[in-house]
């Protein structure tokens, strides 16, 4: 029988209950609350375009969600929470802005379509509001560069003009603004090193130049990894670079034990690469003379530095062959780097196997530029990564 205490009873525990299952109710609604994410904003010129919402990785592009642009130009897209890595917003592959969202960020963009890229303004980010300003920087670097490859093509029109000077001066110039963006990134690195945004700055061009190269900077690759480890251990990118450095480790042991250990006073050993007519070259060919052998690559910046002092040391030593042998995997790359470099004049060869040409694993290459010279009786002289040193030779056989 149904008694008033245990109408009581039942009224009771279906209080706890019921407040229980509001208490669920409101601590759930909450957590969904703090974690959604609103991207939304006016991109006008864009009325009644797709945009979407990408999660990207190195080589690789993952669609989250596609919606429409109004016809007046604005665009909302709401989700319940957000993957930890990076992501872009894109109209088409020219027009798309770079993100590091994270839970309950509330995005405001506005943006002028085409060029989004570059008229962007967004709030409500604070990470992606740091990647906008390093974009801005390198793009008017990348502005100044072709700013200066218009000189030299307008000037190369004029009969007469001294263009290999001009492309001296535009070369140092061109150096200067890569080292100092160069020396900005490292910078933004260290001064963020508890943002996972970091990551993105060891992938930074300035046109088809990557700023920083693993193979030359290392210690900044390993410096990233190692404070994305302690501060954003769950960030995908985190395992990708991890991966990365550790093939990289793995790579540069299997290179030191398959490397010739070269000794001065030992017998270089001979090659043949083809030169810019595609015609062999061999070592062996240049007969009574002493050598340098220069390696370095298009790409290579630091290698491009110390070209100018090549050149000057080549005109006071004209008994000397210079041999430059280039890590280049591209062709036309290689053969615009000899045209602006003023190389022409001299033995070029190539085989565009990059790091994995037989010639570096035959000489213990394991950095550029890099340095061999050899007397005329092809025994080593010295070798290393420092021309300045290399110069301090007396190459007259002895």
């Amino acid at each position: 029988m149904l008694s008033l205490n245990n109408i009581k009873k039942v009224i009771f525990v279906f209080g706890i209950t019921f407040f229980i299952g509001i208490s669920i109710f409101f601590i759930s609604s909450c957590k969904n609350k703090n974690s959604e994410v609103v991207i939304e904003g006016n991109i006008i010129g864009a009325e009644n375009k797709k945009i979407q919402l990408e999660e990207t990785y190195p080589g690789f592009i993952d669609t989250i969600v596609t919606t429409k642009i109004s016809k007046e130009g604005k665009f909302k897209i709401t989700l319940n929470g957000i993957e930890n890595s990076f992501h872009r917003l894109k109209i088409d592959n020219n027009n798309f802005i770079p993100l590091k969202i994270y839970p309950g960020e509330h995005i405001q963009i506005t943006a002028t379509y085409p060029d989004i890229s570059k008229n962007y303004q967004i709030s409500g980010s604070s990470e992606s509001e740091k990647i906008k300003k390093i974009n801005e920087r390198l793009l008017i670097s990348f502005y100044e560069i072709e700013k200066r490859k218009k000189i030299v093509t307008d000037s190369s029109k004029i009969i007469g003009y001294n263009i290999d000077s001009l492309i001296h001066v535009m070369n140092v110039e061109v150096q200067e603004i890569f080292e100092n963006d160069k020396k900005f990134i490292i910078d933004f690195i260290h001064e963020n090193k508890n943002l996972s945004i970091i990551y993105l700055g060891l992938y930074q061009y300035v046109g088809i130049s990557p700023l920083l190269k693993i193979d030359n900077d290392f210690e900044i690759f390993e410096f990233v990894l190692e404070n994305l480890q302690k501060y954003h251990p769950d960030l995908k990118q985190t395992a990708i670079l991890e991966s990365e450095i550790s093939k990289y480790k793995l790579k540069q042991q299997n290179l030191k034990r398959e490397y010739l250990n070269l000794k001065v006073g030992d017998l270089l050993p001979d090659f043949t690469l083809k030169n810019t007519e595609n015609k062999d070259f061999r070592l062996y060919s240049v007969d009574d003379k002493p050598v340098m052998i220069i390696f370095w690559a298009s790409w290579s910046k630091t290698a491009a530095k110390e070209i100018p002092k090549i050149l000057t040391y080549a005109k006071s030593t004209p008994q000397t062959e210079f041999i430059f042998v280039s890590l280049d995997n591209n062709k036309d790359r290689w053969i615009n780097a000899i045209k602006s470099n003023s190389l022409h004049g001299f033995v070029n060869v190539c085989d565009f196997k990059s790091w994995e040409s037989p010639v570096v694993y035959l000489y213990g290459v394991k950095k550029i530029p890099f340095y061999i010279s050899i007397d005329k009786n092809k025994k080593i002289l010295s070798f290393g990564e420092s021309f300045d040193k290399i110069i301090n030779l007396n190459f007259d056989d002895k």
